[in-house]
C-alpha cells in the first residue's frame, strides 16, 4: 500500500503574497503561495531526497459580511 512507502507528516516553509482590490478586509483578493518541503516523503528511501513543492494561486470573493451604513 502506498501508506507504507511514504511519511505521514510533512514539514516546509511557506511564502505567501495577498492583494485586496480595496483597501477593505472584505474586499476580493488575489493570493500567491509556494510551500517548500523540507522533509523526505518516501520512507526508507536510500536515494536523493524526495521533497514536496507547492504552488497555489487563489481568487478570493467574500460572501456576506457587514452591511454599509448610511447617516
Amino acid at each position: 500500500m502506498i501508506k507504507d512507502a511514504v511519511t505521514s507528516q510533512d514539514y516546509g516553509v511557506v511564502f505567501h503574497l495577498e492583494y485586496k482590490f480595496k483597501d477593505h478586509y472584505l474586499s476580493p483578493g488575489i493570493t500567491a503561495r509556494y510551500l517548500y518541503g523540507l522533509a523526505d516523503v518516501i520512507k526508507d528511501n536510500e536515494g536523493d531526497q524526495v521533497l514536496n513543492s507547492v504552488f497555489e494561486i487563489l481568487l478570493s470573493f467574500p460572501i456576506g459580511g457587514e452591511k454599509d451604513v448610511q447617516e
